[in-house]
């Protein structure tokens, strides 16, 4: 079996061609929507064709070859998926006011989750409804909704490896300072706690 890519003026008839000429049991492997060329709509439909040789094959290559074309399959659609949920999550924050908006493509930006991200401007609004139209309020209570979120821990008492994480200027600097001193005056303590022997 190989991929056979074929391109029509029109998906409908583009998928009747494909089953005149492969059968109505043809694996459609991929179709992609070109846009306009040379002004006429064009798509593209990738089938999995079985070829002479393919037929020839010990039952074995037959099954490898298979495997291939399905194993290829699955990646483009996973692809496709990837691509749906994306344009999804982008028109869901598209559709909030435009603080929100701003705030969502600076998460997006500064390396959130866009689920993540379109989740936190949706709590956000759930919250403060029309207000999200003010700028200061809008990143005001997502400022929140971020604090409720972050994992409170007690870094004194762990003694796993810390990583400071942020933009430059955010304070990873001054922060980490401040824990070394705190953690500085945890061991001093434990020794004047210590018994003398």
């Amino acid at each position: 079996m190989r991929i056979k890519t074929y391109v029509f003026e029109d998906v409908k008839k583009g998928m009747e061609r494909i089953k005149e000429e492969f059968g109505p049991n043809a694996i459609i492997v991929d179709v992609k929507h070109n846009g306009k060329i040379m002004s006429r709509q064009t798509c593209e439909i990738s089938v999995a064709v079985e070829t002479a040789e393919s037929r020839e094959d010990d039952p074995v290559e037959f099954r490898r070859k298979a495997e291939d074309v399905w194993s290829y399959t699955t990646k483009l659609l996973i692809e496709k998926l990837s691509t749906v949920e994306s344009e999804i999550i982008r028109d869901r924050a598209m559709s909030y006011p435009l603080p929100l908006r701003i705030l969502f493509d600076k998460m997006v930006k500064n390396g959130f989750d866009p689920k993540l991200a379109v989740s936190m401007i949706s709590e956000v609004y759930s919250e403060i409804g029309k207000l999200a139209d003010d700028s200061m309020k809008a990143n005001y209570y997502l400022k929140k909704v971020i604090s409720q979120r972050i994992k409170i821990r007690d870094i004194i008492q762990t003694d796993e490896p810390l990583l400071m994480l942020g933009l430059t200027g955010a304070g990873k600097t001054r922060t980490t300072k401040k824990l070394a001193n705190m953690l500085k005056k945890k061991e001093i303590l434990k020794f004047l706690k210590q018994p003398m022997r």
